[in-house]
This record gives C-alpha cells, sequence and structure tokens, in this order.
C-alpha cells in the first residue's frame, strides 16, 4: 500500500464524490394507513393507485393493503424493512392465478430528462407462511410458501422504460425481504423524454407450485434518485469536471472511485472486474499523457 499512495503523492491526489438527488415518492414507506402490530388490514392505499389491468380484484380472496410485522412470524425479522408497514398483494383465488398481474402505482412530479440517470430502489418481500396477531387470527393460519413472482417498473408518460422482472424470485427466502435495484441512464434523446413518471409493484400472479402456490408479494421503502450524467472526457483518465483537459480533480475522481472499489471507472488495466496496483500505474501513466485529441 506504501507504493500506491507515493504514486498517488506524485499528482496530489484527494477524495471527491458525487450523489443524485432523491425525487419525492409519496406515501413511500407505505407508513400513511394504520396497522397494529401483526395485522394486515386491506383496501385502498393512501396516494397509491391500484393497477389491475385484467379486473383481478374484484375476485373473492385478492386485494391489496399493508402489513405491519411488529410481533408475528410472516417475517423472519419481524418488522418491516422501514418503518413499521409494508405494502401487500394478495392473490389467493384460483379463478384468477396466471390470469395477469396485479400491483400499486404513483404517478411522480417530476419527468423523464435528457442526460439523467435514474435509480430505482425496492424492498422486495417473500411473506412466509402465517397467521395475524388478534384481533387477525379471526382469519386463520394463511399456506404462503412459494412465491407467484413481482415486477418494479420505472414509467415514463405510460410507458415502461426500465424494470426488474423477478429477477430476484429463488433468492428471497421465506419470511424475508431483499433489494431490488434499478438504473436507467437517458442520453440526449429517448422515445419518453417529457413524460410523467411513474412506479408500479406489481404481484405476477404465477402460480409457483400447485402445492405452494405463492399467493402474496410485499414491498417497502421505495426510492428514486436522479443525477445529471457526467460529460465524456478525453481519455480515461478524464473524470471530472473541466472535461477536456487532464487536472487534479480527475486524480481526486480517480481516488474515490478506487477506495470505494468502483471497477467500472478506476478498473484501467486487467483485470477489468476489479481495481488493483496496475490500475494506480495505468493512470498515472494517462494522467501524464494529457487529453488525446
Amino acid at each position: 500500500m506504501r507504493r500506491v499512495r507515493s504514486a498517488w503523492n506524485l499528482i496530489g491526489l484527494a477524495a471527491a464524490t458525487a450523489a443524485g438527488a432523491p425525487i419525492p415518492i409519496a406515501n413511500s414507506g407505505f407508513e400513511a394507513d394504520f396497522a397494529a402490530d401483526g395485522t394486515f388490514p386491506v383496501g385502498t392505499l393512501t396516494d397509491w393507485a391500484v393497477f389491475d389491468p385484467m379486473f383481478l380484484l374484484p375476485a373473492g380472496g385478492n386485494s391489496v393493503g399493508v402489513i405491519n410485522p411488529t410481533g408475528g412470524d410472516c417475517f423472519n425479522m419481524m418488522d418491516a424493512p422501514e418503518g413499521r408497514n409494508a405494502a401487500l398483494i394478495f392473490l389467493s383465488n384460483d379463478s384468477t392465478r396466471g390470469m395477469g398481474p396485479v400491483g400499486l402505482s404513483q404517478q411522480l412530479g417530476a419527468t423523464l430528462e435528457a442526460e439523467t440517470t435514474y435509480t430505482l430502489i425496492v424492498e422486495v418481500g417473500n411473506i412466509a407462511s402465517c397467521a395475524g396477531l388478534p384481533p387477525f387470527d379471526q382469519f386463520g393460519f394463511f399456506e404462503l410458501g412459494g412465491f407467484p413472482g413481482y415486477a418494479v417498473q420505472l414509467v415514463a408518460g405510460g410507458a415502461v422504460v426500465a424494470e426488474d422482472f423477478n429477477t430476484l424470485a429463488g433468492v428471497i427466502p421465506e419470511g424475508e425481504f431483499r433489494t431490488s435495484t434499478i438504473e436507467l441512464v437517458v442520453g440526449a434523446s429517448h422515445p419518453q423524454l417529457g413524460g410523467a413518471l411513474e412506479i408500479r409493484l406489481l404481484n405476477l400472479n404465477m402460480e409457483d407450485t400447485p402445492e405452494d402456490p405463492g399467493i402474496e408479494v410485499d414491498f417497502d421503502d421505495v426510492r428514486l434518485d436522479a443525477s445529471a450524467n457526467p460529460p465524456s472526457g478525453c481519455s480515461p483518465a478524464d473524470l471530472a469536471d473541466p472535461f477536456g483537459v487532464i487536472s487534479q480533480a480527475d486524480s481526486a475522481e480517480f481516488v474515490a472511485r478506487f477506495f470505494a472499489g468502483d471497477a467500472g471507472v478506476a478498473a484501467l488495466s486487467e483485470p477489468f472486474d476489479v481495481v488493483s496496483q496496475a490500475d494506480v500505474s495505468a493512470f498515472v501513466q494517462l494522467f501524464f499523457e494529457g487529453c488525446q485529441q
């Protein structure tokens, strides 16, 4: 490590970081609707609309609502990832299984902008078989083994522009949540530029197995960030503003990316999937070569 630091000292490196700006999402943690510990009241959710293109919710046994798992057995952690509540999408009617998704949607007060990177993060839950706490214990024990699949969608102007389509299926253990992350990089043009942004959280309503049909998907802690795309540099070492010239700002950005393990930027030599001492040497060489027009 001493040799790495001495190489950086040749060009006066300093760390720097950049972060995106959050886009407001109303009731992003589903806390606006009260649910007592161990209960799961169903009905409309504040600030969220039902997405039900095949009109499956009116069928008996299908519903959306919130769940407060505190003190119960529905989730191993016994509470929600954020706050007390999570959203639930419950589809137990056998006659509607496999007929299409049901979910929640929210149109945001933002539009799809050029030269912007969007990052949508949602916690996705695979509920375990369980019963509610009193007075919800009167509904009995729910067999919720399996997983019906999920999708998290970013929509602009009514069209899906980015999606996590069930990539965590088989990865989320019974009674736990896992994090879904979607990134959309928008360049100078896009068919949906200016379109209103919308988030959709879907239960795909797919049968896992006849014995364990899945039935329910839960969602929590919905976050969406937007950040301006960095301008293109004149060399792999031109990482920071002012672009078109190699400067101390590029050195600072390289240090930040190197220590963050960001191989996509800081891995300048083989192997390109991990940062190493060789990348420091490569950056120093590129730095002193300057811009190659």
